[in-house]
């Protein structure tokens, strides 16, 4: 089974903490150890909390596998879903990391535009951001499909969150939560809004230096959308 310590210790990205539970999971079977279909449902229920994470394209054509009142189909149902999600998780970690060596030897070679964060800007976002989880966490009146929604937003953003960016698309896409929260809660989203502010403002700044701008690009503020409705 599971010691506590290896559970708490996976990365918050689902796919990495997939990965390394697979890893886990087939080392006790080369082992050669006896493992009981106990482990089998622990393992699965493991890998499904984070599995709900990953992207829907990713997923689409895997099937949970089903329970039968046989053991032995159970574990043989389990283990043909886990060769499928492993082939499926080692293939998107292989184009990431492609992605990421090819962006960073574009960007020594000079061929791409990289956004360069300073330690000042990262303390500020991840500031922002935690205030961000617990206003979420703690509020009454957004939802729990809501909330669930962007906190696995924020804990994504956090966990990918880089001195150097190849492009700023996981910040813009805070905008977007923004006008949601703003849209549903007026006022009372003020003090969500203004910290994904704090976050724009840096982007902005940020972008805005990279393609060799003199000023910082706009921020929408909280009460011209008021105002509008």
């Amino acid at each position: 089974m599971y010691i506590e310590k290896f559970i708490k210790e996976l990365p918050k990205d689902a796919s990495k903490a997939i990965y390394l539970i697979l890893n886990e999971f087939y080392e006790q079977l080369t082992r050669g150890s006896n493992v009981t279909i106990d482990y089998y449902l622990e393992t699965l229920s493991l890998i499904l909390v984070y599995y709900e994470e990953l992207n829907e394209e990713v997923v689409k054509d895997l099937t949970i596998p089903e329970m039968t009142v046989n053991d032995q189909d159970t574990r043989d149902n389990i283990e043909e879903f886990f060769a499928q999600l492993n082939r499926v998780i080692t293939y998107q970690r292989s184009v990431k990391y492609l992605s990421d060596q090819k962006t960073k030897y574009s960007s020594i070679l000079g061929k791409t535009l990289t956004y360069q964060l300073s330690q000042n800007d990262l303390d500020i976002i991840q500031t922002s951001i935690n205030e961000l989880r617990g206003f979420i966490t703690k509020s009454k009146f957004i939802d729990s499909d809501l909330k669930n929604r962007l906190l696995k937003r924020l804990e994504k953003l956090q966990s990918e969150l880089h001195k150097n960016e190849s492009n700023l698309d996981k910040f813009w896409g805070l905008i977007g939560d923004a006008g949601v929260v703003l849209g549903k809660f007026g006022e009372d989203a003020k003090p969500f809004f203004d910290r994904v502010n704090d976050i724009i403002r840096i982007v902005c700044k940020v972008q805005a230096k990279a393609e060799g701008l003199t000023k910082s690009l706009p921020i929408p503020k909280l009460d011209d959308e008021l105002a509008q409705d």
